[in-house]
């Protein structure tokens, strides 16, 4: 892999510029706790990107990554012939879903059939071409770009785990545990409550000034259909999703359904890693720190290779530096949120 797929794309976006000047929307967000400056072309496009990315409040760390995307379908303009991708390829996904890395790791593609996203590691540029965001997968509307964003962070040491986190006043916990461990229900009961929120599925953590800080990748939450009763969440901000989610709904739009309680970044002064109870209340109890850091290091997520061992590392050095619990999430949503509200006075 070269550079020549990147300028090819960035051909492409700069030909559906000219030929549509008024599709184009900037906009600022904080990824990760790093400023990402946009440029998307498609009205579209840019309000998939704005419900589910935290915006930018100016706290966010330099450097900024610059984001280039349009939309063929808004512009009419398709990209041009791009080399087939068979070499440098670490994952494969869903659908046909890439990623792969060049030889020197400086870029990296990610795509399906209905999108091609190129990243240069070294300009802190990223451009790309989407088929239509309509024909994006579920996964891809909710939680845009978080494959790419991943080993992005990576760059900046932060890790990227399989967690929720919510906080009280800046001070938060951070909930890491597999799919139906109750991060989700916990994530809307708070949000409801009026804590505040950092997603329910990503979290990006680091260790700065001898602290560690929890940063939100999108604001979005996936909830069960049939539990959705259970959850204040305003009507109109949930959408159903397909396939492999028959089951489920999202809640794609946190800050518009709480507004203000999502929040692009607080301290982490807990580890809490959730399972379900059916007591009603949600408690916690002290984990031994070596626990913690088996069950947050099987959350740490790394598509890089070579990165694992690196990424373990600093999962350890993160859970001896706060404190760790096992947490009863309890079957009633409403005394959740009190329940990690003692935690954090604590």
């Amino acid at each position: 892999m070269t550079a020549e797929p990147l300028r090819a794309l960035q051909d492409g976006f700069s030909e559906a510029s000219r030929t549509c000047p008024g599709e184009l929307i900037e906009q600022a967000f904080s990824v990760g706790g790093i400023a990402v400056r946009t440029q998307l072309l498609g009205t579209d496009l840019a309000h998939l990107l704005s419900r589910s990315l935290a915006q930018d409040d100016g706290t966010a760390q330099q450097p900024a990554l610059t984001l280039q995307l349009w939309d063929e379908q808004a512009t009419g303009v398709a990209p041009g012939s791009l080399p087939a991708q068979d070499d440098g390829i670490v994952k494969l996904g869903a659908a046909g879903e890439k990623l792969g890395f060049s030889e020197d790791g400086r870029f990296l593609f990610f795509s399906t059939p209905h999108f091609d996203i190129r990243l240069d590691r070294v300009e802190q540029q990223a451009v790309g071409w989407v088929r239509s965001h309509q024909r994006l997968m579920p996964w891809h509307r909710t939680r845009p770009l978080q494959t790419l964003f991943v080993p992005w962070l990576g760059d900046r040491r932060r890790i990227v785990v399989h967690a929720a986190m919510v906080a009280l006043r800046g001070r938060g916990i951070v909930l890491a545990g597999p799919p139906r461990s109750g991060k989700s229900t916990t994530i809307a009961a708070c949000a409801a409550a009026g804590m505040q929120v950092l997603g329910d599925e990503t979290i990006a953590i680091e260790i700065r000034d001898n602290r560690v800080w929890g940063h939100c990748l999108h604001g979005a939450v996936k909830l069960r259909a049939q539990g959705l009763h259970r959850h204040p969440v305003p009507q109109g901000e949930t959408e159903m999703l397909g396939a492999p989610w028959q089951e489920e709904a999202v809640v794609a739009f946190l800050d518009s359904a709480f507004p203000g309680q999502v929040v692009a970044s607080a301290e982490i002064v807990a580890l809490g890693f959730p399972h379900l109870v059916s007591e009603p209340a949600t408690n916690a109890s002290a984990m031994p720190p070596g626990q913690a850091l088996r069950s947050l290091t099987g959350s740490v997520l790394s598509v890089e290779p070579g990165r694992v061992g690196s990424m373990f590392d600093a999962a350890a050095d993160i859970a001896l530096r706060v404190a760790t619990y096992s947490v009863a999430i309890g079957a009633s949503a409403d005394r959740i949120a009190q329940g990690l509200t003692e935690l954090l006075t604590e």
